[in-house]
Formats: structure tokens, C-alpha cells, sequence
């Protein structure tokens, strides 16, 4: 308060509140303060819990948020990243090398399977014209409106539903 900032936001009256996480109590904060919330896969310790990338650890967030939102869930614009964008003919090759890749970076086991992969929301893997329509199933484009991937941006154009916004 009392602050004389410049440039004045442009956005009235301010520009939209931003909250993200990937527990229940931050979640739940975020759906009752923020106009936009970021559903993440959880840290622990400074790592990456790789089990929060399942897709039904992914629904039980939304979950929270719609919960602890409760008539303003409608008015939320949900956000999340896509932690890998691959394009490929061999979905399950794919999937086996992001794993490989991933354990290789963090140097330990991550505990998903090839099927998790696949059906994770913060991961999409196929050819250009597949991942054209499975990028809004994936992240069930009703909930969520921002993607965030240095490659999104490649084939953003033939994949953002109307109403989307890309971010990069």
C-alpha cells in the first residue's frame, strides 16, 4: 500500500493473481485467492515427485481446487506446463526414452511406467497431426487454458483450441 509504482497496470483492478503448487494446501489457497491457478507436479526435498505426474494424482488436484474454489471455480483459469512435447511415430519408444532420460538427469528410479507417461497431462507424445488433438484432451482443455514448453511454440498453432493462450 501506498506504493507509487510505474508503469501502471493495465489490467483493472489489477492484473490477474497467479498462485501455483502441487499440494492440497497450496492448491486449496490458490482456488479460494488466485484468478489463475497452476496445477504442478509436487517437490519434496528439493526433487521432483515423479508420482504426481499420474493422471489420477492430476484429477485429485483439480479436484481440491474445485473443491475449495466452489462457485468461483467457473470464473478460474487453470494452468499448467508440459514437462515434454516429443513428436514421434512410436509413442511407447517415446515414452521408454523420457523415462530413460529423466532417471538419467536425476540419476535415480522414478517410479512411472510407460502407461503413466502416456497418460500423464504434463506429457504428450505422438506425430505433429496427433499431438494436434490429443494436446487439448491431454490437458482437458475445458480446465486448462496456458500451456508453458520451449517446444509447445513449434506447433502451437495447429493445436491451441480458440480461447487458448500459448505463453513462451
Amino acid at each position: 500500500r501506498g506504493l507509487n509504482l510505474r508503469p501502471k497496470p493495465v489490467q483493472r483492478p489489477h492484473p490477474p493473481l497467479l498462485i501455483g503448487g502441487g499440494g492440497k494446501r497450496m492448491l486449496t489457497l490458490a482456488a479460494r485467492e488466485a484468478d489463475i491457478v497452476s496445477v504442478n507436479p509436487v517437490t519434496t526435498g528439493g526433487t521432483m515427485d515423479f508420482q504426481t505426474y499420474r493422471a489420477e494424482v492430476f484429477a485429485q488436484k483439480i479436484e481440491w481446487v474445485r473443491a475449495a474454489a466452489g462457485e468461483r471455480f467457473a470464473d478460474l483459469e487453470l494452468h499448467s506446463m508440459l514437462f515434454g512435447v516429443i513428436v514421434t511415430e512410436n509413442q511407447r519408444e517415446a515414452a521408454q526414452d523420457w523415462i530413460n532420460q529423466i532417471e538419467k538427469m536425476f540419476g535415480r528410479p522414478i517410479g512411472l511406467s510407460i502407461e503413466d507417461v502416456l497418460a500423464s497431462p504434463y506429457i504428450v507424445m505422438g506425430t505433429a497431426s496427433r499431438k494436434a488433438r490429443d494436446v487439448p484432451r491431454a490437458l482437458r482443455c475445458e480446465l486448462l487454458h496456458n500451456c508453458l514448453d520451449d517446444q509447445y511454440g513449434k506447433f502451437a498453432s495447429r493445436c491451441r483450441p480458440t480461447g487458448w493462450q500459448v505463453s513462451q
